[in-house]
């Protein structure tokens, strides 16, 4: 039986995403702490209440994308037959995600929001082409031949 030797690549990409996963995961409950923290302080009422939906929308979905980045990175390490579809997968819905946050964020964000422009655009780029590799590498045939699918 041959031997096959696992793509450096796959480990780069799946460590990585574990991670940003659990930073993810950390940054949300955070970013949910503050928000809800700072609603009872009277000088921060008047912006918390445009910002306290949207922000704990994302929030929670920043929670629950965090947790599966976790699965799946844990499973592509692993090498779970399932881990590289469920990268794939999980990588091709941030990408959407991300995107409609971008749209989102530049027509019904209230004005005076806490972000920079430039700020939500560098993070954009970057995640798409994050994404971009991780998609490009966890498709070639190395990574199929390594998770056996």
């Amino acid at each position: 039986m041959k031997r096959i030797d696992r793509p450096s690549s796959i480990l780069v990409l799946s460590i990585l995403h574990l991670c940003l996963s659990s930073l993810g995961i950390i940054s949300s409950i955070l970013s949910l702490v503050i928000f809800l923290t700072l609603s009872d302080i009277p000088i921060f009422e008047s912006q918390i209440g445009m910002l306290t939906t949207y922000d704990f929308v994302v929030s929670l979905l920043g929670i629950v994308f965090a947790l599966c980045g976790v699965i799946a990175g844990y499973a592509s390490i692993t090498r779970k037959q399932w881990g590289r579809k469920a990268m794939l997968s999980l990588v091709i819905t941030m990408l959407s995600f991300n995107t409609i946050y971008l749209i989102l964020y530049f027509t019904i964000a209230p004005s005076g929001v806490h972000t920079s422009i430039w700020m939500v655009i560098f993070s954009y780029v970057w995640a798409v082409t994050y994404y971009g590799i991780t998609i490009w590498y966890f498709t070639r045939p190395a990574a199929k031949e390594w998770f056996g699918s």
